[in-house]
């Protein structure tokens, strides 16, 4: 006969003991933190306003209405919807995350799929009677980026042996900061945060074919919005469940992670990833954004030949090889931007990137198949080693075409995104472009140009109480 040990009250993960500890604490950043958490929440609500009139992100958004039609709460920005905390959450997260054009941390996934649920969370304490301002937001958003990254960095739970997606990182760095937001002590952070680990893991299977699909763009929405769910749950009382990684045979390490606990490689805070996230300044799959921005230097010798292109040659990592090697039928957006080869040929014949360009229409160029299938990628050594080397982390690619004729182009080389930390402040002139493109046929030119200012007087911005600002986000009638 098996006996089954009694529970032992005392035991509780050392996981879930370090990141309660970090998330229940009232951070102090650094001022270069809060810049770049600034500019990472613009970047974000850029996206929002670039998806709100794309049409399957409206027929998602207007699935979750018709659920709830008469739902009163929190104001969803880049749009005129007010939900219930759970379905704005869900809404707004899916609002950023709907185009791929938000930022993404160099190991491939997006803390950002937070900012959704942590504006609501903040809106929720706001109207509770402990006012926030927008400051307070973009600290409750560090600390987010803190554990999303850390733990990204640190695991690879969506290689093919755990088969786990990366927004279940999302679940629990939501769940531990939004509970710290509502109100919660330790111990509410400590629960929330093991109602996240035990929570069923999506798998990744809806990122590759056949099952590409729009998934993908609400997955994240869906994932966060479970970490708020958790958060108000701890904050009421409810129990924790302190062996959630550990306990065997059904914790998440015995029975997921093939007995190999999760790890995290650094203190928390010791290098703050805020700061070194990268702002996608063109859509598409990460390892292949430095791809497009070289094809699009040779769109003005290549456009007007088009017929006379023999190959198109891309130069590129280990990486992209194994993610965005793409042949055969492109049957949706969602496959489209994840194609090494048709983003090179989009960027060729067009001349520019945007969500548009992954569309049906954009693909039915008479040209474009012709061009996808003439492009080659050749794995360069180099550009792998460097791809992984820590010091480096380069994400690089170049491109060269041959025509008929012989002639070749240029080799044009590109190593790290425009959007990359390194490549200078990703928070400038071309984020502020970014804004503009996305929100401006949304909010119009006059309230347009009185956000743009405000975020350019970062003192008043960040003293704003949150109300006053997502009124300024949200839309009449749209």
């Amino acid at each position: 006969m098996t006996v089954k040990p009694a529970n032992q009250p005392h035991r509780q993960d050392v996981m879930l003991q370090m990141l309660a500890d970090y998330a229940s604490h009232e951070l102090i950043p650094s001022a270069h933190a809060v810049n770049a958490a600034q500019t990472r929440l613009v970047d974000a609500l850029a996206c929002a306003f670039g998806a709100a009139d794309d049409p399957g992100c409206r027929r998602v958004l207007d699935t979750v209405v018709a659920q709830c039609p008469n739902a009163s709460g929190i104001p969803v920005p880049a749009t005129h919807l007010v939900l219930d905390p759970q379905r704005a959450a869900f809404a707004l997260g899916t609002l950023i995350r709907w185009l791929d054009f938000s930022d993404t941390t160099f190991w491939g996934s997006h803390p950002s799929d937070s900012v959704g649920a942590v504006i609501v969370a903040a809106a929720m304490r706001d109207r509770s009677g402990k006012p926030v301002t927008v400051g307070d937001v973009l600290r409750w958003l560090i600390q987010v980026y803190e554990i999303h990254g850390g733990l990204v960095e640190a695991n690879r739970f969506d290689n093919s042996a755990n088969a786990l997606d990366n927004v279940f990182c999302a679940k629990i760095a939501t769940a531990g900061v939004a509970a710290q937001i509502l109100g919660g002590n330790r111990d509410a952070v400590f629960s929330a945060l093991s109602h996240a680990w035990v929570d069923g893991q999506s798998a990744p299977v809806y990122r590759h074919a056949p099952n590409l699909g729009p998934r993908k763009a609400w997955a994240a929405a869906d994932a966060a919005c479970r970490g708020l769910w958790f958060a108000q749950l701890g904050v009421t009382g409810e129990a924790a469940c302190p062996t959630a990684i550990s306990a065997a045979p059904w914790g998440l390490t015995p029975s997921r992670l093939h007995g190999i606990p999760p790890k995290l490689d650094r203190v928390l805070i010791d290098r703050i990833l805020v700061e070194s996230t990268i702002l996608k300044l063109v859509p598409g799959q990460r390892n292949g954004t430095t791809a497009i921005e070289a094809a699009l230097r040779l769109h003005e010798k290549v456009a007007p030949h088009l017929a006379e292109v023999k190959e198109v040659r891309v130069y590129t990592h280990d990486e992209a090889m194994r993610r965005i090697n793409v042949v055969g039928p492109l049957p949706n957006a969602e496959a489209r931007d994840h194609c090494l080869q048709y983003m090179v040929a989009a960027a060729l014949i067009y001349g520019r990137i945007s969500s548009w360009h992954y569309s049906n229409e954009a693909a039915a160029h008479p040209q474009l198949e012709t061009l996808r299938a003439k492009v080659r990628l050749i794995e360069e050594a180099k550009y792998s080693r460097g791809h992984h080397n820590p010091e480096v982390q380069s994400c690089a690619n170049a491109v060269e075409v041959e025509f008929a004729d012989g002639k070749v182009t240029e080799h044009v080389e590109a190593l790290f995104p425009a959007g990359d930390p390194r490549q200078g402040d990703p928070g400038g002139v071309l984020l502020s472009q970014k804004f503009e493109t996305l929100a401006g046929p949304v909010l119009g030119a006059t309230r347009l140009s009185a956000l743009q200012k405000l975020f350019a007087e970062p003192d008043k911005l960040r003293s704003m109480a949150l109300a006053r600002f997502m009124a300024m986000l949200t839309v009449d009638g749209h």
